[in-house]
């Protein structure tokens, strides 16, 4: 099975070369990333997760609508054992942006926590409709199989 997956991701990193860098500058058209998301998100890989929640919630207080940070202040606050404070937050923001997988997703991780094993799956799965390429759907949707022994069901 490795054997088969080596070549697939070697020509798959190759693809762009093989359009020239002429394709390559025409088609970096990826939004600016706000420094302040980045700082936060540091934070939080640092483990500094209070001051994560906080570089979050100043975040939010400029742009209430930044998905990013709104995922990032819930994963913090859990990271925190903050369950009920992220389960309103991630409530609260799918409220205004009910269309967001990665919030979903976030969703599912907060009912995962809560032991809410086939809600956090709805979670997952909706997260994983609305976006085929979020990520941490499919993340959620393992722990949740794991954790019900369900090794054969597929989750791609």
């Amino acid at each position: 099975m490795r054997s088969a997956i080596v070549p697939v991701l070697l020509l798959l990193s190759l693809q762009p070369m093989a359009l020239g860098p002429k394709a390559l500058a025409e088609d970096t058209h990826a939004p600016a990333i706000d420094p302040g998301l980045t700082e936060a998100d540091q934070l939080w890989r640092a483990g500094k997760f209070a001051e994560a929640e906080t570089s979050y919630r100043a975040l939010l207080k400029s742009d209430p609508k930044l998905v990013a940070a709104q995922v990032g202040l819930v994963r913090a606050m859990l990271r925190q054992e903050n369950v009920d404070e992220a389960l309103e937050g991630v409530n609260a923001a799918l409220a205004v942006q009910s269309n967001s997988a990665a919030l979903l997703a976030a969703k599912g991780d907060v009912q995962f926590r809560l032991a809410q094993i086939p809600e956090a799956e709805t979670s997952y799965l909706d997260a994983k409709k609305l976006d085929p390429k979020e990520v941490h759907a499919y993340l959620g949707l393992n722990q949740v199989y794991r954790s019900e022994s369900l090794y054969r069901k597929r989750i791609a």
